[in-house]
């Protein structure tokens, strides 16, 4: 079975050319508006959401943060317009993007960065919970520290659970 990407854009022909690019490689679902993205989350599953920053629908970063809270295992690219180098920075942290494309985005580039997230093993964070617990327990605060976050990236309900059972940052 092909890896399923979930492509957002209120732009038809952008989506239809999106979707003639990656559709040799994937299950391309095409979606034209945040809120039918969000109800696409719900019925599959999908490797990849690609989304557009600004559409009249809905604003695709806020998609991108609460896809990252409730599927956190679905990778995230945004593409968007020129932001101002902090503001993307921030939007990259808040939605734990995989990356970001700049428009215009070169198709052989946006194939391979979809390609490179959809292969990103599946990251498990109970997993990420027992390390951290394990470094807790031996006392190094810095590797407790960096698996704290990296599980936080991925699933901040387990994140916070971490926080309540064994005090990290």
């Amino acid at each position: 079975a092909r890896s399923a990407v979930l492509v957002v854009d209120d732009e038809e022909p952008l989506l239809d050319l999106f979707e003639a690019a990656l559709s040799p490689h994937f299950d391309v679902v095409k979606s034209t508006s945040a809120r039918d993205a969000y109800f696409q989350l719900q019925r599959r599953s999908f490797k990849v959401v690609l989304s557009d920053h600004v559409m009249p629908s809905g604003n695709g970063m806020a998609f991108l943060v609460r896809a990252r809270e409730e599927f956190p295992h679905t990778q995230r690219i945004l593409v968007t317009g020129y932001m101002k180098p902090e503001m993307l920075l921030r939007s990259v942290n808040e939605a734990a993007l995989y990356r970001y494309l700049l428009k215009p985005v070169s198709l052989p580039e946006l194939v391979k960065t979809v390609q490179e997230a959809a292969k990103l093993q599946y990251f498990k964070p109970h997993a990420g919970y027992h390390l951290a617990l394990a470094w807790h327990k031996l006392g190094d605060r810095a590797k407790c520290e960096a698996e704290f976050e990296r599980v936080r990236s991925f699933d901040p309900k387990m994140a916070a659970k971490m926080q309540q059972d064994f005090g990290t940052a």
